[in-house]
């Protein structure tokens, strides 16, 4: 007989309560499924005696000590705020979603586009009247058909965007912790798999660099300056990972020394909190400043329809643990 499962959902989803508990009794239809969700933290308390999964990304000590849980959910899919908690407490399991994969990699790959054709820096002279760009051929656009791109990460937001690229001639190689595991699905558009130990020479090979690493304690700073000088002139790096993966002030140098490389940047060190009225800069140094530098402010995954993507999948991850199988489980010692 299937276990009882009290579902807890703690998040600002803009769905209402009578159509999550719908489609999540479509997705698991059985009568061992109590859901309930709310928002108010302060409220937790009176639903914690039962709950067995728990639907939070920034989940309190309280919640996550609750007597009976035994899974928690992060309905997005860094997983940094709750990795100390988690690794306190190993009798939980992690899990994340990855609904946004084809959103983000979508955002990326627009980015590289932008990069690889000045499109931000034409589009601002040409509102001054001024049509230098079209006939200074120093800022040629890149042709992207044969160039070799480098995935820093090849997670679900790595393979989206390899499937994306696949298709324009460009030669996708990979960089990987663990290269004999892989999406078996895309292994015919893959030219090479590096291994870390190969970081520099990869980097080097590169025309287009394209970052969807997750922070973690071996991925902070590691495109330090050492591994941004491996970079050609004119190659482009996009981030749409978290911004601590690469040094900050190693990449603002590099990008103030070498003029013909472009940053496209959708993560920074610095995040303005959500209702900021006042500017606030995404970095210690002036990147703003900087001709060769695509920003964005972290909003890869605003795509129309999101929440209602983002439930669904989090519903089917719901699903499977009611079932007993592990789905999206989190390496909590590794952080992904």
């Amino acid at each position: 007989m299937p276990l009882s499962h009290h579902v807890l959902w703690v998040n600002d989803i803009k769905m209402s309560e009578t159509s999550m508990k719908q489609h999540l009794r479509a997705t698991y239809p059985s009568d061992n499924l109590n859901f309930t969700f709310e928002p108010d933290r302060n409220k937790l308390q009176e639903h914690l005696a039962t709950t067995t999964i728990l639907v939070d990304g920034s989940a309190q000590d309280i919640a996550l000590d609750a007597p009976k849980l035994k899974h928690v959910i992060v309905p997005w899919a860094g997983t940094t705020q709750l990795r100390d908690k988690l690794l306190a407490r190993p009798h939980l399991t992690l899990h994340n979603s990855h609904y946004n994969a084809s959103f983000v990699a979508q955002y990326a790959v627009a980015m590289m586009f932008a990069a690889a054709h000045r499109l931000p820096y034409a589009d601002r002279r040409l509102r001054t009247g001024d049509w230098t760009m079209r006939y200074d051929t120093s800022f040629g656009a890149m042709q992207l058909a044969g160039k070799t791109v480098l995935l820093l990460g090849y997670g679900a937001i790595g393979q989206a965007i390899a499937r994306l690229l696949h298709p324009f001639g460009m030669k996708v190689t990979v960089l990987k912790r663990t290269p004999d595991v892989y999406d078996s699905a895309n292994a015919d558009i893959l030219n090479r798999i590096y291994t870390p130990a190969d970081m520099f020479s990869a980097l080097a090979a590169a025309d287009v660099i394209m970052c969807s690493l997750p922070l973690t304690p071996t991925t902070e700073t590691l495109l330090d300056a050492r591994a941004l000088s491996h970079l050609k002139p004119h190659s482009i790096l996009v981030n749409v990972g978290r911004g601590q993966v690469i040094h900050e002030e190693a990449l603002y140098n590099h990008l103030l020394n070498q003029p013909r490389c472009v940053a496209a940047l959708d993560v920074w060190w610095q995040n303005a909190g959500k209702h900021t009225d006042e500017p606030s800069f995404p970095a210690t140094y002036p990147f703003w400043e900087l001709p060769n530098v695509i920003m964005g402010p972290h909003r890869a995954g605003q795509v129309k329809g999101n929440n209602q993507t983002r439930f669904e999948d989090v519903a089917q991850t719901i699903a499977a643990l009611c079932r007993g199988e592990m789905r999206n489980q989190v390496n909590i010692q590794q952080g992904y």
